[in-house]
């Protein structure tokens, strides 16, 4: 066991968090869209004199962070006002996560994250194992790429596997298909309720398939938009 002082020394390198990069959890306080202070910081905190974990910020921190974080999603309304499509560390437009995560939300009907129409709202391509749950994804458009809601799939040699469990999926829009959710690897849904994405097919399983490639339904149901 390491001595009490040494333990209290490796939290203190890097602002707070462990030396040697554990998981961490990062608890969401502001509904705010800001991103973190640093893109590379481990550190969920905005710049300023007042900083705050806002989700952008723990979307960031947690994919400079090695392993599977946890974000902590209170009640709220979280909507996306940064724009800037086609960026891939969540700086602008959706929300990028390049590192697996857990994201649990306060519960489906209570913690909503808005894509404002800017950018779809989660783009998962983080080599493991990501969940989303306890959340509302609505209102997202990607301009002509697909995956309204979420896009998910590996990139290379990454294997992606995507969890959803207590989510609604609802009111997003893709050009192409995949108004809700284009799924190109693993994708799993439990008690996941999804409304039509204008003006595609909710669920797509890769961009010229018309058939979900390997998708685990648990409980899903389907509603109108």
């Amino acid at each position: 066991m390491l001595p009490s002082a040494l333990v209290g020394a490796a939290f203190l390198l890097g602002g707070g968090v462990p030396a040697w990069g554990a998981v961490q959890t990062f608890v969401v306080n502001s509904t705010a869209d800001v991103a973190n202070s640093s893109p590379t910081s481990k550190v969920c905190a905005t710049a300023g004199t007042n900083p705050v974990c806002t989700l952008r910020a723990a979307i960031q921190a947690s994919n400079a962070n090695s392993g599977t974080d946890t974000i902590s999603l209170p009640a709220g309304v979280y909507t996306l006002t940064i724009a800037g499509r086609n960026e891939d560390a969540a700086a602008t437009g959706d929300l990028d996560i390049t590192d697996a995560v857990t994201v649990t939300g306060a519960g489906a009907g209570s913690a909503i994250i808005d894509g404002n129409g800017i950018d779809r709202v989660f783009d998962v391509f983080a080599s493991g194992t990501t969940t989303i749950s306890g959340v509302t994804i609505r209102n997202g458009n990607p301009g002509a790429a697909t995956g309204g809601g979420i896009l998910t799939g590996g990139v290379g040699n990454n294997v992606v596997s995507l969890n959803l469990s207590n989510v609604i999926v609802t009111q997003n829009t893709s050009v192409n298909d995949g108004g809700g959710i284009a799924n190109g690897d693993n994708l799993s849904l439990t008690d996941v309720t999804g409304a039509p994405g204008r003006p595609c097919r909710p669920l797509q399983g890769a961009p010229s398939d018309d058939t979900p490639q390997r998708v685990e339904v648990i409980g899903m149901s389907q509603r109108g938009a």
